[in-house]
């Protein structure tokens, strides 16, 4: 008879396992889903190293943060946030380096898949995303899932930081689709202002954007956003809510999970005269 213990990939709570697996059976169901929504980034891949998108300088010294600390192993980190990243590059070196460091990742778990299961990996990286993803039910069994499962999940995160955040996308809340066990999807929805649905980088839920705007508009006024994510969706400025907070004008109403400043909506469109009862649907 099998003890109930707890998965090891990182959820919260733990979910119960009640088999011999490492990872549990909805946890392996959701990485999956999202290695498999993240192999159709790789399109657009090359696009963003050679900054042909139009994503903002990705320098410490604009106000961006520094390359994270599994990119460059051997340096410093103080001393990228000292000097900053090149400004007159030809290509986004950041960008150059996240998926480097994505790529590696990927290719190395897809080696051990590989011994472990004496098959051959394809060598186009949208198809060895999906390689993996489709052997993730049968790796939830082994004993390095609970390494493989952090790696994967973190890696797929970096790949949407580098590709979904072009300019001029609409911020729509967050997903908030039931994760069928104990809570809801936290992560962020952005969608071109044309475009009809919106993808969840996290869950892979699709959603209508016309049902989010709709949403939305009987929502966003009483929450708080930062100062990024609401001049993403209305005519005032990030660094005009930002002026207004340091001189009083404007409450802070706690942080968001990454420890940004975030701003009653209904405060921010008040001061900046925006009419809330014909335009909320920005």
């Amino acid at each position: 008879m099998t003890v109930a213990h707890d998965c090891v990939c990182g959820c919260r709570p733990p979910r119960p396992i009640s088999d011999t697996a490492v990872v549990a059976h909805e946890c392996a169901l959701r990485l999956e889903q999202r290695l498999r929504h993240t192999a159709e980034l790789w399109d657009d891949v090359d696009l963003v190293v050679a900054r042909q998108t139009r994503i903002g300088d990705p320098t410490p010294r604009a106000g961006r943060p520094a390359p994270p600390q599994p990119i460059r192993p051997d340096a410093d980190p103080a001393d990228d946030h000292v000097r900053g990243w090149a400004t007159d590059l030809p290509y986004n070196e950041l960008a150059s380096q996240t998926v480097d460091s994505v790529r590696n990742t990927l290719v190395t778990w897809a080696r051990v898949l590989q011994q472990e299961r004496h098959e051959t990996p394809p060598t186009d990286m949208a198809d060895l995303t999906r390689w993996v993803a489709g052997r993730l039910g049968w790796a939830r069994y082994e004993v390095f899932a609970d390494q493989l499962w952090p790696e994967l999940d973190y890696a797929a995160s970096l790949l949407w930081q580098v590709v979904d955040r072009p300019a001029g996308r609409r911020y729509l809340g967050p997903c908030m689709e039931p994760d069928g066990y104990s809570g809801t999807c936290d992560a962020d929805l952005y969608a071109h202002p044309a475009a009809l649905t919106v993808t969840c980088p996290q869950c892979g839920t699709r959603h209508r954007v016309d049902d989010r705007r709709q949403w939305l508009r009987g929502l966003v006024l009483d929450y708080a956003y930062t100062a990024t994510e609401i001049a993403a969706a209305y005519p005032v400025r990030a660094d005009t809510i930002r002026q207004w907070a340091s001189r009083g004008r404007l409450a802070q109403h706690g942080t968001d999970r990454h420890g940004r400043p975030t701003y009653l909506l209904r405060e921010v469109l008040d001061l900046a005269g925006v009419n809330t009862h014909h335009n909320t649907a920005a």
